[in-house]
């Protein structure tokens, strides 16, 4: 999904993504890269270990809150 798609389904700027993107990889939740078979692309991953930001969540973790909406996915080895 592309940056504009994301801002436009959740109803801000692209520039507003953008921020949250680059605040996100600054603390290490996502990492990103470029895409081997389209260099144009970048490709992101989110690190699923990490504990929730706010105080009152942070015994929860970013995995816990993706399987709240996410299709099942299989387990990691």
């Amino acid at each position: 999904m592309r940056i504009q798609d994301v801002a436009e389904r959740v109803g801000i700027t692209y520039r507003a993504v953008q921020r949250i993107l680059d605040e996100l990889e600054e603390a290490g939740y996502i990492t990103r890269g470029r895409k081997k078979e389209d260099a144009r692309s970048n490709q992101y991953r989110v690190n699923m270990n990490l504990p929730l930001r706010h105080p009152v969540e942070r015994h929860r973790s970013v995995s816990a809150l993706l399987d709240l909406g996410l299709p099942a996915r299989p387990k990691s080895r």
